[in-house]
């Protein structure tokens, strides 16, 4: 069963809070906010999840039993109903996938016009392939003028994409279906990460990336009152970076042994003296969920500024890669016609 996305869960969460708060029982919430799922299915579960309410199930086991719930929703709800401050929770984690959501438009709006643009030039190249240049190559076999090197082995290209069109497509598809699943799989994922993480300018995305999403996931749980080492492991697994989780494994087993968060992640490649300050001064001051809050907005400002920075290069360099190579493909398509006019005129 598909989850529901972040924009979905920040509404229904926003809604919750407000009808919870003026006093309106959370099984006759849900049942309020069921109209405002569009997904059948998940209108389907979720109104299974509020039967079981009925019942007398717990919300935290019914939304987790119907399976179109994050985890991280299941574990603030339990803590929610162990204080008796579920309206409380419904806010926070409405904040939480709003902010969320929000981080996910700015990925896909940095990356949206660069791949247009790159589609583009995949459409134009098909359409040269299969259009244009058969014709030049009709015009030069009528013409029997000797073609340039270039000229060649441009049209030799076409022919051999002409003919075995499908063959590369389905090539294609599987080194790409193999890339996935290599990413998907630990061991090979490990490896593309550590040849990642190798580049230090793709390094100093990671870590902001991984401490922004972390940093935002633990003030929510430890605001909630899930205790300090709980959160650790949960917020650890929400991360899908092999190595930041196995960071943040000798981490938690360092607090574990009674050694504070802030000592905890020094020496490690993944702290920054940011963080390391930020966390004594949540120590310091007893609000841990601040402090945190404090490096996920810190470090979600940087992603965006990444993520702008991105948009401004990809654009122009799409921009580059197209124009040289339509720059090419004319030239080489101009310069037999250029010297049939010299041959002419000589």
């Amino acid at each position: 069963m598909r989850k529901f996305s972040y924009t979905t869960l920040a509404f229904l969460f926003h809604q919750l809070a407000l009808l919870t708060e003026a006093g309106i029982p959370i099984i006759n919430a849900w049942n309020l906010l069921l109209h405002d799922v569009g997904n059948k299915k998940q209108r389907q579960s979720l109104r299974w999840a509020v039967r079981q309410m009925e019942k007398g199930m717990t919300p935290s086991q019914a939304m987790k039993q119907a399976h179109v719930f994050p985890r991280l929703v299941c574990t603030v709800i339990v803590a929610g109903e162990h204080a008796g401050n579920l309206d409380g929770m419904f806010s926070l984690l409405g904040d939480y996938y709003e902010y969320a959501g929000e981080q996910r438009r700015l990925v896909i709006e940095a990356v949206s016009y660069p791949l247009f643009l790159l589609l583009c030039m995949i459409a134009l190249l098909i359409g040269a392939v299969y259009f244009i240049l058969p014709v030049f190559e009709e015009m030069f076999q009528q013409m029997q003028v000797p073609l340039p090197a270039a000229t060649q082995w441009v049209l030799h290209s076409v022919q051999l994409v002409r003919a075995y069109g499908s063959e590369i497509i389905i090539l294609a598809g599987i080194v790409l279906g193999a890339v996935i699943w290599s990413w998907k799989y630990a061991g090979f994922s490990s490896v593309w990460e550590q040849k990642m993480l190798s580049c230090k300018a793709l390094r100093n995305v990671y870590i902001v990336w991984c401490w922004q999403r972390f940093s935002r996931i633990l003030s929510v749980q430890i605001a909630s009152g899930i205790p300090l080492l709980q959160a650790l492991r949960d917020a650890a697994q929400v991360v899908p970076v092999q190595s930041f989780r196995l960071y943040l494994f000798r981490v938690t087993h360092a607090v574990e042994n009674g050694i504070p968060l802030s000592k905890a992640i020094r020496g490690g490649s993944w702290s920054t003296v940011y963080i390391e300050t930020m966390l004594t001064i949540g120590e310091t001051t007893g609000k841990y969920d601040e402090a945190l809050g404090t490096i996920a907005d810190y470090y979600g400002w940087r992603m965006e500024l990444y993520m702008s920075r991105m948009q401004r290069f990809l654009g122009p360099v799409v921009l580059v890669v197209i124009g040289i190579l339509m720059g090419i493909m004319v030239l080489c398509l101009i310069l037999p016609l250029m010297d049939m006019v010299t041959g002419i005129a000589v």
